[in-house]
């Protein structure tokens, strides 16, 4: 049979025809309704065994029938956790007295050992697992050693006379100026504020509260405190989400209305949260990332660059007719560049860079390309030589008459750096 949707209802159907063909029609023993009975043993509807109750065998509480087929519990939940708990106590009971039997059943060897204090010779016979270091009189001789405290002599800073301190040297007050400072010692409790004896009624866990009940309405007070300070971190956070949601959504609306081009056609379209204008643009981009990602080429150079914004492509710009044509010197600090060399190796710049994103006609030309330096082009990053010059129709012209009136850009800054290595953009 196929495993399509309608043939498992069918074979569902037929298993539950079938079950209920086994059993056969009874009167409820409570209500005297008649119901089908899957198991002969089965005395109540669906209903009455649902609504059935009992007595705990333990406590005496009403228990209720629960679980898939409504079985009657004979313990409440708490006593029944007590009896598992008590059957595990008594099952790790038994464990450890068979443990126990079968460590006796086991033969020790006595060994002889040495005493470090008195030197003398006595025998273990393993019963613990690690050998005492002393026989059993000096061990209780250091027992009964460790048992007695030191006593100190000091003097009480309240009515100056001595007294002996056992096991503390840090007493200030004798017996009878500490009886008159607890006598006269009353706190106030920080909960309800009333008057009570620190020393009597608090004790050490409750000093700051008169009894145990305020000492837990103040923790409660606190966990609240620690709730609503929670709460309010999470709304701020929440908060100054929401806002800067609310201005990526503004800025982005701002963006939508400037013009931009589509990175497959080159046509200015405005919509600011895609870089490509139409549907059909999507799909031929998809289609060549894929064809790349085939191919294993990653798109960097000038020509694909002009491609994807649209930007107008010379083959005929190459690195021997612009090195040739600036006579191998660097627009941006004056100095000659030299082949093979780390910092002065000679590289093709763009006045307008070509990912400058406020570039929009300028490409790789004659007129938008110059030589430059590999430290200088470092430098100038993805940044226009001069401002202004991408509202220029010819910015060599405008980088030239530049140059002739105030000088190469980045020469003041190549004197006075010692090193021209090129920084990290």
């Amino acid at each position: 049979m196929d495993g399509t949707e309608a043939s498992i209802r069918e074979r569902e159907r037929e298993r539950g025809r079938k079950r209920r063909a086994r059993g056969c029609d009874k009167e409820c023993a409570t209500c005297g309704a008649v119901f089908h009975a899957v198991t002969s043993g089965r005395k109540y509807c669906d209903n009455c065994q649902r609504n059935r109750t009992s007595s705990c065998v333990d406590c005496g509480c009403t228990v209720h029938s629960s679980g898939a087929r409504w079985i009657l519990p004979k313990r409440c939940p708490p006593c029944r956790a007590k009896r598992q708990r008590e059957t595990r106590r008594i099952n790790a009971a038994k464990s450890r007295a068979a443990d126990k039997e079968r460590r006796k059943s086991i033969p020790r060897i006595p060994k002889s050992l040495v005493c470090i204090d008195c030197k003398t010779c006595f025998q273990w016979n393993g019963n613990r697992g690690k050998p005492p270091a002393r026989c059993r009189d000096c061990g209780k001789q250091k027992k009964n050693q460790q048992k007695i405290k030191k006593e100190y002599s000091l003097q009480c800073q309240k009515c100056r006379c001595e007294f002996v301190s056992v096991g503390s040297p840090q007493r200030k007050l004798c017996e009878a100026c500490l009886l008159v400072h607890r006598e006269a010692e009353q706190a106030s409790c920080e909960y309800c504020g009333n008057a009570f004896d620190r020393w009597k009624q608090g004790g050490r866990s409750y000093g700051r509260f008169c009894c145990q009940s305020c000492y837990w309405a103040a923790r409660r007070k606190q966990q609240l405190a620690a709730q609503v300070r929670k709460l309010e971190a999470k709304f701020q956070k929440n908060y100054a989400a929401a806002v800067s949601k609310i201005r990526k959504a503004v800025e982005r609306e701002r963006n939508a209305s400037k013009p931009w081009p589509c990175l497959q056609c080159g046509k200015l379209f405005r919509n600011g949260r895609d870089r490509l204008c139409s549907y059909e643009c999507r799909r031929l981009a998809f289609k060549r990332s894929k064809k790349q990602a085939r191919k294993g080429r990653v798109a960097h150079g000038h020509r694909e660059r002009c491609r994807l914004r649209g930007l107008p492509f010379d083959s005929s710009v190459s690195r021997a007719v612009v090195f040739e044509r600036d006579g191998c010197v660097c627009l941006l600090c004056g100095r000659h560049t030299v082949e093979g060399d780390q910092h002065m190796a000679p590289t093709i710049g763009h006045i307008v860079p070509l990912k400058n994103p406020l570039n929009r006609m300028h490409g790789h030309t004659m007129e938008n390309t110059f030589t430059n330096c590999a430290s200088c082009n470092g430098r100038q990053g993805n940044a226009v030589v001069i401002d202004g010059h991408q509202n220029h129709e010819n910015p060599r012209a405008t980088l030239l008459e530049s140059i002739r009136s105030t000088g190469y850009p980045f020469e003041a800054l190549c004197r006075e750096t010692e090193s021209p290595a090129c920084p990290q953009r």
